[in-house]
């Protein structure tokens, strides 16, 4: 059974760790067959890393919500679709949430340390740090502003936080956000804009409810879609794809697409991840062309995988990254600057 995202906030990133190393003893993962593994590459490595050769290539980044029983977190970065490990950014505190904009920079939404960072594709050092009084989950950019959206477990500080959530929009990225708050309340997990600036979101709840903010509204309007698999609590990712709402379960194996008409939704798709680990799941997965991406947290040990497969056949991964995690919680690419 998986630890509630409440539960990780109210008692803070360091108990929750405390808890999940109770369940065994810290291993590291064994790559099952097909696994690309990198020995030795960060063994030198003290802090933020990253090869010269990194900035010229498209790029994976994987937001690990824990590093062993420090709890600190870190982001690793491969080259993509490669997967050879090229870099790694420290200094976070429990990451649960990567976005990407329009240039290529990517957005930590820092759980554990209330702030949203800022890093340049390929760099190593914050470009740019957001305040946020609460505690920051999931994030996405508006293609048609550059603002950023980020979703709010809980509001106020961490240990002392209500647990209902809400919705911050940083315009363009910068400066003091608007706040904004889901009148049906639920901590909000995940959030995607679609093409014409709209964006969605999802909340905790047994089902995890949906919500639409349309551009240029600060009201949010409920989304009747209704999740194939029972008894879910913590919703999983949301990325828009073509014209589908794609949606994730945090302790599931599939992404489901759903065609939107007005407050409705209909399932038109299933994307099955095969060899996703019982009890284990992805958060926030990321679908790039053909291929979609998804993180495997391991709840018994600090380990975890990324794993690619075929978009939207699913099936059997393609490739399987095994080094550099801890408690995987999202994945994101960057493309390189052309």
């Amino acid at each position: 059974m998986r630890l509630s995202y409440l539960g990780r906030y109210v008692l803070g990133p360091s108990a929750a760790v405390a808890m999940l190393a109770g369940c065994g003893e810290l291993q590291m993962p064994v790559g099952p067959p097909g696994a690309v593994e990198q020995t030795g590459v960060h063994a030198a490595h003290r802090g933020s890393w990253m090869l010269p050769e990194a900035k010229s290539q498209d790029l994976l980044y994987v937001a690990n919500s824990a590093d062993g029983a420090s709890g600190s977190g870190s982001v690793s970065v491969y080259n993509y679709p490669q997967g050879k490990l090229v870099g790694n950014l420290t200094g976070f505190t429990d990451p649960t949430g990567l976005c990407i904009d329009k240039s290529g920079d990517i957005f930590v939404a820092n759980s554990g340390g209330e702030k949203v960072v800022e890093y340049a594709h390929g760099g190593t050092t914050p470009i740019e740090t957001l305040a946020d009084d609460g505690v920051p989950n999931g994030c996405a950019i508006d293609p048609t502003t550059g603002n950023l959206a980020v979703t709010n477990s809980c509001d106020g500080p961490i240990g002392s936080c209500f647990p209902s959530g809400s919705v911050l929009i940083f315009k363009r990225a910068r400066g003091t956000p608007r706040v904004l708050r889901d009148q049906y309340g639920g901590q909000m997990f995940y959030c995607a804009y679609d093409k014409a600036g709209d964006l969605f979101v999802n909340s905790n709840g047994s089902p995890p409810s949906f919500a639409e903010l349309p551009k240029s509204s600060a009201k949010f309007t409920r989304i009747a879609l209704t999740l194939p698999k029972k008894n879910v609590y913590d919703p999983g990712g949301l990325q828009w794809v073509g014209e589908y709402l794609a949606v994730g379960i945090a302790d599931g194996n599939a992404v489901y697409q759903y065609s939107l008409n007005g407050s409705r939704a209909r399932l038109v798709h299933t994307t099955w991840l095969r060899s996703i680990g019982y009890g284990n799941g992805t958060n926030q997965f990321w679908i790039e062309g053909s291929t979609v991406v998804a993180e495997e947290l391991s709840t018994l040990q600090y380990n975890g995988y990324v794993k690619f497969y075929a978009y939207p056949g699913g099936g059997k991964p393609t490739k399987i990254l095994t080094k550099s995690l801890n408690n995987p919680f999202a994945a994101a690419i960057s493309p390189a600057k052309t």
